[in-house]
This record gives structure tokens, sequence and C-alpha cells, in this order.
């Protein structure tokens, strides 16, 4: 029987399913306090967890200025909980505490080795008391403006943790000229005239080569409307197309202070289709594709919907990384690309690439 198959664009359907949101502190003996962060429990964990399921897991770091509970804050970010419902996935968002962290590892301030925290305090601390996939490939890191930088950043220098990233309009050159202020890094990196190798250390865009190497997803949203940040994100883009290095790149024309329903929608659909998963039932169903991409290709987010062929014998949906997703959840899905195969007595998927 031949297959059909094609790459669809499918759009999350609204449900009456409500997250549920852990309000939790850890004290860590890395940073000499305690740390206040919350966990998103997708509707549904519960009962899966008992199940033997487990979770990818999305690190949510805030932006100057802001706190880890402002995620969940409909002014802030809007639409997260209902979208980590529809893709099934669990998210840890932490305070970090003093506003200008910028959540690296301060080489001249031990009271805020951020990346410490995160990766040897916190991650382990999620995974030892949530049903996790707790590997690379379930783990990801996103943030907005100093949380965008934090995100790139620590996959950047710690990609054996985070496979995945997502910069929402964030400072990723810390010594871009044109900034109004230098947003409190001189705190944790030093003067520049006496500490300038911290910053060129810490900084993205001077040091995206790294990424040619760590095979690590990326998704770059750059602020149009003004943003401050709006052209050191258009320069690193064009410095990852330089050196093929495969991410997914999105312009935002709205202004620099929140997250918009749409950018939360395409932030965890691209994680939705990153996370390779790892429940006994889907790795039972599944199946990944070979290699590690379907060529290298920016992916385009817009609404669609799969269409069943006459005469075929059903309908089987992938996320482009392979994890097979159950029509019955068709309509749970977040916003992202998928690809679908009809004939469901294929041995394994096939899939074309989609180019923009």
């Amino acid at each position: 029987m031949k297959r059909f198959i094609f790459v669809c664009l499918l759009a999350r359907m609204f449900h009456a399913r409500a997250a549920d949101v852990d309000h939790l502190s850890l004290a860590s003996a890395v940073l000499g306090r305690d740390m206040e962060f919350i966990v998103v429990r997708p509707a549904g964990y519960d009962s899966a967890s008992r199940d033997g399921a487990k979770f990818p897991v999305l690190y949510l770091l805030h932006c100057a200025g802001c706190s880890h509970t402002d995620w969940i804050n409909e002014y802030y970010c809007e639409g997260l909980e209902e979208e980590l419902d529809s893709a099934g996935i669990l998210a840890v968002a932490p305070r970090e505490g003093s506003y200008y962290t910028w959540w690296l590892e301060s080489p001249v301030l031990d009271e805020s080795r951020m990346s410490s925290f995160l990766i040897q305090e916190l991650k382990p601390y999620v995974d030892s008391a949530y049903a996790t996939c707790a590997d690379r490939g379930n783990t990801a890191a996103a943030g907005h403006s100093m949380g965008g930088f934090g995100a790139f950043h620590n996959a950047m220098y710690y990609p054996e943790t985070f496979g995945a990233a997502v910069s929402i309009k964030g400072g990723l050159d810390l010594l871009n000229p044109n900034w109004p202020t230098d947003f409190g890094l001189s705190y944790v990196l030093g003067d520049t005239a006496t500490h300038r190798e911290n910053w060129e250390w810490a900084t993205v865009v001077q040091n995206a080569h790294h990424y040619d190497t760590t095979n690590t997803r990326l998704l770059l949203f750059r602020g149009i409307d003004g943003d401050w940040f709006s052209e050191e994100n258009l320069r690193l883009h064009g410095i990852l197309d330089s050196l093929d290095i495969a991410h997914e790149y999105v312009e935002l024309q709205e202004d620099h202070y929140n997250v918009s329903r749409s950018t939360t929608e395409k932030m965890i659909g691209f994680c939705d289709s990153v996370f390779t998963r790892c429940t006994p039932a889907e790795s039972d169903r599944g199946w990944r594709f070979p290699g590690k991409d379907i060529g290298r290709r920016r992916r385009v987010f817009a609404v669609g919907a799969a269409q069943p062929v006459p005469g075929s014998d059903g309908m089987t949906l992938y996320t482009v990384w392979g994890r097979e997703v159950r029509m019955a959840e068709a309509g749970q899905i977040a916003r992202g690309v998928y690809v679908a195969v009809y004939d469901r007595h294929a041995s394994r998927p096939a899939c074309l690439p989609y180019v923009q």
C-alpha cells in the first residue's frame, strides 16, 4: 500500500484542564541562601506518573526585575499552563533573588554561582522529587531578556545538561556598546576595564561557534519593535547561519516587556518537537528518525490541519524528532511542526524536509 507523507502544522485546541503549581524552596549550599521556585505540573501528571510515565522538563529563567511566579502571571506570560498541559511538559521556574545575576556562574561573586545552583542543586532535586526524563534530550532552558541570555549561555557551556535552549528577546551581546546601561553585569562579572576577559567569556554572540559541537536545539526570538537587543539578536542569527548551526529564528512585532500568547505557544511547541520523551509507552510505540535532524531548516510556525487521505489505513503523527503522537492526542498538542505518515502498517515512517 502506498504511503502518503507530509509535514503538517497543527494548532492546539483549548481544554478545560488546568496545570497544578507547586510553590517550593530549596536550601542552596552553593549560594548560601534559600531559593524559591515553582514546579508547574501538567494536567494528568499525577495519574500518569503513578503508571510509570516520565516527563521532559523546561527550566524557565525570568528577566531582570521579575520573579519566578511571573511565568504564571497572564500579564507577563500568557497561556503557559495551558500550553504545558497540551504538550505534557513539566516546567520549573526558580527565583534568582537579586534581579541581576544574569543566571551565570559569576567569576567574582561566590553568592552568585547560578549555573552551579541550576545544575548541581535544583535539577537533581527536581529529578528526585518528580517523574522526569532526566537526560539532556529531555531538558531545556528558556528565558526572557536576562533569562534568554541565561538559557543560551548555560546551554552553551553546559550542553551535557541542557539539550535545548530558547531565548526570548535576550540580551546576548554583553559587550554591545549601544546598551543604555550594563544592567548590573559589572556586579557579577567585574568592571570591563579590569575584568574584560569575564565579559568575553560570558557573552553569547562572540562565542556562538561553541554550538557547532554541542548539538543543541536552539530557538531564537528577536523583537523588532524597538527592542533593546534587536540588533544583536539579528547578528547572532546571521552568525549561526554562517556557521551552519541549525536553529529556529522568529521575529516578534511586540514590545520587550512580556511574553505573548503566540510566543508561549511557539516556545512550548518547539520544546514538544525536540524532546525525545522517555515513557515506556512512548518508547514501545515510537520510532526515532535516523540522524539528529531532517535537514538543516528553519521551522515555520503556523496554523494548519492534517486532512485524512481517502483510502488510507489511518494516520500516525510524529514530531520532527521522532516522538509518536497518538491521534487521540492530536487535538491536545501544542502548535508546532509534525510529520504525518499514512498507513500504520509501515515498519518505519519516512519524512520530507520542511524548508521555508
